[in-house]
């Protein structure tokens, strides 16, 4: 009981103390400084350009004219060029098309990637197996990419987005990555369409990039295949 009791007389010697506190008011002298907003601005902007010169003759010292879509129209006194190939294939024929990025930010690393695209002759988007299958596949030397690319996603099964092993400086140099494949072969038993004439088929490529500075290579990777779903 002895015990009990001194127990009881701690607790409500607490709560007193407690209560005693908050019924008090204070006067203390305060004083409140001027607000001060810093601005952080910068004029440096992320960019990216994607040329084929092997494809369209267009290289990263040229500028595509106004009027027509990137990879639509060969450059004026091109010859052999994969696009004027591709206007008139043949079953095994091997095209030439190089998509390659460039970093021509001011200043600024990035990582970058560039998505792939596989669509048939209806204008449909199909996965890259189907693809070639039916109409074609890309290669790059003894393989169907550059080794010096990662697939980092296949959003959908219908596209394929390959990340560039190390980051691109601003600087000349090291601005400018690979070729993702070099080529296109097309199928030897291709099979004509319902009008006996070889079918369309395309690729799209489109490149990504984010920055590197102060972004590891795994946040990079999530942030280049969210952009790319966009």
């Amino acid at each position: 009981m002895g015990m009990k009791k001194t127990i009881h007389k701690v607790a409500i010697a607490t709560i007193m103390i407690i209560a005693l506190s908050a019924g008090m008011t204070f006067a203390l002298l305060s004083h409140v400084t001027e607000s001060v907003t810093n601005v952080f601005a910068s004029d440096k902007n992320l960019s990216l350009e994607l040329r084929e010169p092997q494809w369209d003759g267009y290289t990263f010292d040229d500028t595509y004219p106004t009027d027509i879509l990137p990879g639509t129209s060969v450059k004026p006194g091109m010859e052999n060029s994969g696009l004027q190939m591709a206007e008139n294939y043949l079953p095994g024929n091997v095209i030439s098309k190089d998509p390659m990025v460039k970093n021509t930010s001011d200043g600024l690393s990035e990582w970058v990637a560039i998505k792939v695209q596989y669509f048939d002759e209806n204008g449909k988007a199909i996965g890259k197996t189907d693809f070639q299958k039916k109409y074609a596949k890309t290669a790059y030397q003894n393989d169907e990419v550059n080794p010096n690319f990662v697939k980092i996603s296949d959003h959908a099964a219908i596209e394929e987005l390959y990340m560039y092993t190390r980051t691109l400086d601003a600087t000349a140099g090291k601005n400018i990555t690979e070729p993702l494949f070099s080529s296109v072969i097309v199928n030897k038993d291709l099979t004509p369409n319902s009008k006996n004439m070889w079918p369309t088929f395309s690729i799209k490529v489109t490149g990504y990039a984010v920055q590197s500075d102060g972004v590891s290579e795994d946040a990079a990777r999530q942030a280049l295949i969210e952009l790319a779903k966009g």
